[in-house]
């Protein structure tokens, strides 16, 4: 609980900047300004991905920019479902170190098998899908009310999961990949995140598309704090007191985001 006033004071901040850029900006100011986010998010992701010097990260950062200029020209269900089979095979190297290597040893991991190949190439994927998923939901709409549905979703389901894990949590959801989470967390997540949203929008394909979206950022936070324990860091960065970098705060997003997207273009 030590970092809950910086965090706090960090969301005050960030909450009206992003609500303001959501009503405020034009469609090609606020994809400016959420692909610089996603370039400083690029910089981390290279540094978890196990690149370390600048000239390497400078590169992979300019290779993720021409990525996310790409998928402008890319079908956005292509981008989506491209995005989504990434996290598919996230899933299966999150089980499989989770069963292999202990918290303490995870990090040691890189010497046998390890999949920073897979974690470097996968950046060129995940971050370009998320940032075309939520240009796509602010904009499809006369205003970002879908996005912002997924913004209290994902956020919603970290907070109710972080104080309902802390008081209540017993069982550990991944303990070799991130010791803090609980499957008590979890639920009390999605419990609240279906309240919420049955509240709101009184639609069980709504709750239904909420409730899978909770367990799909589940995966992105995991499979970032995977990289970080590899790395053996706390956090992707400092940008953000209280929070640490863009990833610590966006990871649950660049999973959620396609998947979100995905569903309400089929199933909503």
């Amino acid at each position: 609980m030590t970092d809950l006033l910086p965090r706090v004071v960090t969301a005050i901040i960030l909450i009206p900047l992003v609500l303001l850029g959501l009503f405020f900006l034009p469609p090609d100011y606020f994809a400016l300004a959420s692909g610089v986010v996603f370039l400083i998010a690029g910089w981390e992701w290279s540094r978890l991905s196990g690149l370390q010097k600048n000239n390497a990260r400078i590169l992979y950062c300019c290779l993720i920019l021409l990525c996310l200029i790409a998928s402008f020209y890319v079908p956005l269900l292509s981008v989506l479902i491209s995005s989504i089979v990434f996290w598919f095979f996230a899933v299966v190297i999150l089980f499989v170190y989770s069963r292999r290597y202990s918290h303490d040893s995870l990090r040691h991991s890189r010497a046998s098998g390890n999949p920073a190949v897979f974690i470097q190439f996968s950046g060129f994927i995940m971050l370009p899908a998320c940032w075309k998923a939520i240009n796509y939901l602010c904009f499809l709409y006369p205003h970002p009310y879908k996005l912002l549905s997924l913004f209290l979703i994902v956020w919603l389901a970290d907070i109710a999961a972080y104080f309902v894990g802390s008081r209540f949590g017993k069982h550990k959801l991944a303990l070799s990949i991130s010791p803090g989470k609980s499957i008590e967390g979890v639920i009390g997540g999605l419990v609240i995140v279906g309240i919420v949203i049955a509240l709101i929008f009184h639609s069980i394909s709504m709750i239904f598309l909420a409730l899978v979206t909770v367990i799909i950022s589940i995966i992105g936070d995991l499979f970032e704090s995977f990289m970080k324990r590899r790395q053996g860091l706390k956090d992707s960065g400092n940008i953000l007191p209280g929070h640490g970098g863009i990833l610590d705060r966006i990871d649950s997003l660049i999973s959620a985001a396609p998947f979100f997207a995905l569903g309400l273009m089929y199933f909503h």
